[in-house]
């Protein structure tokens, strides 16, 4: 019969053992837990991709003449409140977002540096929130480009826009050249870039010498 000195001295010897076994358990579940979330994703992904096939060009489609928006910017700003695609600009970039969405969020950044970009040649880039109905109700003022909302949203051509955040590049006709809905890939951002260098290089190539 082991006597209680003799268990205590053998238990020690039994804990790897055990310890071993449950990391094993633990890492195995891990990795199940990791291989679930990744095909969500994945999933996700097709879905988003679906839905931009099967409703992108019915939304907004190319070439359509996109109506004047009725807008209003913060409480402090002095942006005029409205937004005219034909007043003389080379075109217009509308970042569509709306308060409560994490992909609008993530993409801010990467808005704001085209704006940033594209601003000084004639390029005119707003943000617009689809969820606002006043000025208080506007949720970013300092995203590096002006922000505002449409009075009526539901009543113009926004309430076509699928999901955010969208991007809409508008030429000086007030005519589309495209629309982007969701979280852009890599090769969207450089479409997206494209699209702004060549309404951006016919204001430089058409521009009287220095």
């Amino acid at each position: 019969m082991d006597t209680p000195a003799t268990t205590a001295a053998q238990s020690p010897r039994l804990r790897p053992p055990l310890f071993t076994a449950f990391l094993l358990v633990a890492t195995l579940t891990l990795s199940i837990l990791v291989l679930l979330l990744m095909r969500q994703n994945r999933n996700l992904r097709s879905e988003t991709t679906a839905l931009r096939q099967l409703t992108g060009e019915a939304a907004l489609p190319r070439g359509e003449m996109l109506a004047s928006l009725e807008t209003f910017a913060s409480a402090s700003s002095d942006t005029p409140d409205a937004m005219a695609f034909l007043d003389g600009r080379l075109g217009t970039f509308l970042y569509l977002f709306s308060s409560s969405c994490g992909s609008c969020e993530t993409i801010m950044p990467r808005v704001a540096a085209l704006s940033a970009r594209h601003t000084p040649s004639g390029v005119e880039c707003f943000a617009i929130q689809i969820d606002a109905n006043a000025p208080a109700d506007l949720a970013h003022t300092d995203l590096g480009l002006p922000v505002r909302g449409v009075y009526e949203a539901p009543r113009t051509w926004l309430r076509r826009v699928p999901l955010v955040p969208a991007l809409v590049l508008i030429d000086h006709n007030g005519v589309l050249i495209h629309a982007w809905y969701g979280a852009p890939d890599e090769p969207q951002w450089t479409q997206i870039e494209a699209q702004l260098a060549a309404i951006s290089g016919a204001a430089a190539s058409t521009a009287p010498p220095k």
